[in-house]
């Protein structure tokens, strides 16, 4: 140690920081439970046959692909949309591409899905007559629905996640401090539908997609839930 300190001691630090950064590659996941809690659903005072009235009324005002992905929907569609893609969804969790056509055939008997059926089922009886119908036909109408008006299945995907978030978000949004606060346009991408959790990213465009070139805060996004409808529900956190 003496002889360490007895003899010069020189030491250079260059310290090198990059001009700018890219946009990183955010994906937040919220629960369902979140996602829905501004929906309110009555069912012990809407019935089946109300419940798919308003959606038939809902689509006649939606004759087109510009009206089906640009009119507001409410909570009736958007709930069957998403309970129809979520299942959708962990039935390809656990089959493979070739497979899964027949696995979608197989969902109306199979006791491996009864639980999924019984969830599609809220909401989803009325269609013919006041009979409920096999789950199979309400999947087969959608199709024809979006088929119909030339929507893409993943334009209807990113339709439903939108609507369901479009409760919850207040501000989402990248932002700039280069003359003032420049605020760039900030879109959103369903990234994952189901039973369980709703994932979306911050989406840009052309001119809107610049660099972080500035230190401190350089994305904003703010949430609303409805905390009365999540009491004592155990929620996790989002991710």
């Amino acid at each position: 140690m003496l002889e360490y300190l007895e003899h010069p001691k020189k030491a250079d630090i260059s310290i090198m920081f990059n001009s700018s950064m890219t946009m990183p590659n955010i994906t937040f996941c919220m629960s369902r439970a979140q996602a829905w809690s501004h929906f309110r659903v009555n069912t012990t005072e809407e019935g089946p046959e109300k419940w798919d009235a308003t959606i038939q009324h809902q689509l006649a005002n939606m004759f087109d692909r510009r009206s089906f992905l640009s009119q507001p929907w409410d909570y009736h569609m958007v709930l069957e949309s998403y309970n129809l893609i979520s299942t959708l969804t962990s039935m390809e969790q656990e089959t493979e591409l070739q497979t899964s056509a027949g696995t979608i055939q197989k969902f109306v008997g199979s006791p491996k899905f009864a639980k999924m059926r019984k969830d599609l089922a809220v909401g989803w009886c009325g269609r013919d007559g006041g009979a409920c119908v096999d789950e199979w036909v309400v999947f087969q109408s959608w199709l024809h629905v979006i088929g119909e008006r030339n929507v893409t299945f993943e334009e209807w995907v990113q339709k439903t996640g939108k609507e369901t978030l479009r409760r919850s978000i207040q501000r989402f949004q990248r932002t700039t401090y280069k003359e003032g606060e420049e605020v760039l346009k900030t879109g959103v991408h369903i990234t994952w539908i189901s039973q369980l959790q709703l994932c979306f990213q911050p989406e840009f465009h052309g001119e809107n997609f610049k660099p972080i070139d500035e230190q401190g805060s350089f994305f904003t996004m703010v949430l609303s839930h409805n905390a009365e409808k999540l009491d004592g529900q155990q929620v996790d956190c989002m991710r």
